[in-house]
């Protein structure tokens, strides 16, 4: 049948000339995904998302598209407000791709996710967020940002092993302060990086990242830290290698880090697409480190490596995306229009006029 109404919006962050290359990276996403929706037949439109929620609306109701393909990370650089993307099309009921609000707000909450992990009996390193929580002396934490995804501030630095209680949270505050982002603490993995990709819940081929020198890596603890995801030109970028070649003898391993993947995405009630980083410690044990539900999709990143691996081209991983959207249960909720001006004014309520904007908090979760 042939579709009357062919527009897409492509949603995604704002981004300026001077942002990072992890958010520029975005752009990179939005042209691969406009190119092939409009090999598919579709009309689409990209669309920055801000923190004027009543402006985006207006916006949206104006081009009335047949579904938003939701690339967004993080509204006015801030990674905590990535679930309003999702909340905000729920209140519009216009149908997106990828995850839910209450999926994004779990697993981009990195200590929130680790408690979520560890209640269900998935192993994930211990973590200090507070002043009261245990603390392993003489051992390594990998010091992160708790929103924050792309190993946004990670590098050697990142690693503290405290003397005394009480130096961890120090070094947490001191890095939230000189960030500007708050953190938290994890015990540091000795041992081998993996990830899982997932497209439709179904696990695609684990990738392991090979630390060819560790000097070059943070010395004596292998971190994938941010010049090694994002700087082409850094060694630490040339020495640290995806690869998807296993032993033997690491079959068992790799069959079980995906069924670890896969239930993950039942925990956190994913859709569409995600991954799942893990280290494997020197007993052979696998701990989740974090679980990205919106990992980069363009030609070069960990998801596309491994959708090659399983012999999916791009433009089927965009078609798969959305038949699971098509798929899901319709909404019950009533509505007097297809996007309702009342509606959108609710949503845009979360937000003061100036972008002085508080967390919103996980009420809904």
């Amino acid at each position: 049948m042939k579709l009357k109404n062919k527009k897409v919006v492509i949603l995604h962050q704002e981004v300026s000339a001077d942002s990072t290359p992890d958010e520029l990276d975005v752009l990179d996403q939005v042209k691969w995904v406009k190119v092939t929706l409009r090999e598919m037949g579709y009309d689409p439109i990209d669309l920055a998302l801000t923190l004027e929620f009543e402006e985006i609306s207006r916006n949206l109701r104006a081009i009335a598209p047949l579904f938003v393909f939701n690339l967004v990370e993080s509204i006015a650089g801030k990674g905590q407000f990535i679930h309003l993307a999702p909340l905000l099309l729920d209140e519009l009921q216009i149908p997106y791709t990828g995850c839910s609000a209450k999926s994004l707000a779990l697993t981009s909450n990195k200590p929130l996710a680790k408690k979520k992990l560890r209640a269900t009996g998935l192993a994930t390193p211990e973590w200090v967020s507070n002043a009261k929580d245990a603390v392993l002396i003489n051992e390594p934490y990998i010091i992160k940002a708790v929103w924050e995804h792309a190993s946004v501030g990670l590098s050697n630095e990142s690693i503290f092993v405290p003397q005394e209680v009480g130096t961890l949270y120090q070094k947490i505050l001191e890095t939230s302060r000189k960030m500007g982002l708050v953190h938290f603490a994890e015990r540091y993995i000795h041992g081998r990086e993996f990830n899982v990709a997932l497209l439709g819940g179904t696990p695609l081929p684990a990738s392991e990242i090979r630390f060819l020198d560790k000097t070059a890596t943070s010395g004596a603890y292998q971190v994938l830290g941010y010049r090694a995801k994002w700087d082409e030109t850094s060694q630490e970028y040339q020495c640290a290698l995806p690869s998807f070649e296993f032993s033997v003898d690491d079959l068992g391993l790799v069959s079980e880090l995906s069924e670890m993947a896969k239930k993950c995405w039942t925990v956190f009630g994913l859709r569409g697409y995600a991954r799942v980083d893990f280290r494997i410690d020197p007993t052979g044990r696998p701990w989740i480190l974090e679980v990205n539900a919106n990992p980069c999709l363009t030609p070069g990143s960990g998801f596309h490596n491994a959708t090659l691996q399983a012999g999916i081209a791009f433009s089927e991983v965009i078609q798969s995306l959305i038949q699971e959207m098509n798929q899901r249960p319709k909404s019950k909720k009533p509505q007097t229009s297809r996007y309702s001006n009342k509606k959108s004014a609710r949503i845009a309520k979360v937000q003061p006029k100036h972008q002085t904007v508080r967390w919103p908090g996980l009420g809904f979760l």
